[in-house]
């Protein structure tokens, strides 16, 4: 759950629910799962409600694991289950809560990822993937107006030692999106004024993330993320530069009761998207907050978590949001 105060106060409710299961079919060993939810959102602007469920997502994947190297074979499916079509001042603005946009059109995504082990504690491993994504209608104002999103290349490496106290972990990204068509519409009169033919930027994501355990009872945490989004060909737009820190401590207090603290902070250079117009503020922003939690092992098969963060989203020219965000999560192995 979010809710956030700014120009006007805000909230946010999802209820995820997956499925997964591990299980062998013949020789083979396969993976799938299902996952989706239920989102109640509104920004506090007229028309700015939304309610119902998300997209659903099927996912597969065939696994080949061998003494050295694990090849993994994958296809993922998106059901447009989800809401695409919503009012333009429902759309939620970026760092407030866990869903800006509410659905879109159906994805098939095949994939390939392989593992090599370098040594017990090191391994090295690449991934690929195509998204085939369809068109959609995305507008609640102009019903009709449809978007035919490009479809999505990408790659990523991965390098992972996990030592007896010490884990690290370094990733880079990189995806490259196929050419959109979407129609121009304007809200106040719901009409389509034309077509726009344009290409999405490519995104870049350098990641790093370590743990290590500093006593017998506490493990340090940090991460540093930088992203970059190059600017779409074919429309106005602005490229997009991403920062993301994040520091905490993890204690124990018995074997099944563990409690953690995460400082993060964010700066983000500005907000531009094609679909979805009504994020262009033209500016950047800031993000900090503070995360506290608790995790709960009730039996070998069963765990709980709670989380709470208390946020503040600074941006560009002295507008800003405060806000506060509450987690519940189970987890139950059958």
């Amino acid at each position: 759950y979010y809710a956030w105060q700014g120009d006007r106060a805000g909230h946010q409710l999802y209820l995820p629910l997956s499925y997964f299961e591990r299980t062998r079919i013949g020789t083979r060993d396969f993976d799938y799962g299902i996952s989706t939810g239920y989102v109640k959102s509104h920004t506090g602007y007229e028309n700015g409600g939304v309610s119902g469920w998300t997209d659903t997502s099927l996912s597969v994947t065939l696994r080949n694991e061998k003494k050295i190297n694990r090849v993994y074979y994958g296809l993922g499916v998106n059901i447009p289950t989800g809401q695409s079509r919503f009012a333009r001042y429902a759309v939620v603005p970026e760092g407030l809560a866990r869903f800006t946009d509410f659905g879109a059109g159906w994805q098939y995504i095949p994939s390939v990822e392989v593992v090599h082990l370098i040594t017990e504690r090191d391994r090295l491993t690449g991934r690929l993937s195509y998204a085939v994504r369809s068109g959609y209608e995305y507008s609640k104002e102009v019903p009709s107006a449809r978007i035919s999103p490009g479809n999505i290349f990408a790659q990523e490496v991965e390098y992972l030692h996990a030592g007896e106290k010490k884990q690290y972990m370094v990733q880079l990204y990189h995806n490259a999106t196929g050419s959109a068509v979407q129609d121009a519409v304007d809200t106040d009169t719901r009409t389509i004024t034309g077509r726009n033919s344009y290409r999405d930027g490519d995104d870049w994501e350098l990641r790093f993330f370590h743990n290590e355990k500093i006593s017998k009872k506490n493990e340090l945490r940090f991460y540093s993320i930088y992203a970059f989004t190059g600017a779409a060909s074919g429309i106005a737009s602005q490229s997009v530069a991403r920062q993301y820190y994040g520091i905490g401590l993890r204690h124990r207090i018995s074997e099944k009761l563990t409690w953690q603290l995460m400082a993060h902070y964010a700066r983000v250079s500005n907000t531009s998207d094609p679909l979805r117009t009504a994020l262009n503020t033209g500016g950047g922003f800031r993000r900090k907050s503070l995360v506290a939690g608790a995790d709960w092992k009730i039996t070998e098969r069963r765990n709980f978590t709670f989380q709470t963060e208390r946020f503040v989203r600074s941006d560009e020219g002295g507008f800003g949001y405060n806000g506060w965000a509450f987690t519940l999560w189970y987890q139950e192995t059958l």
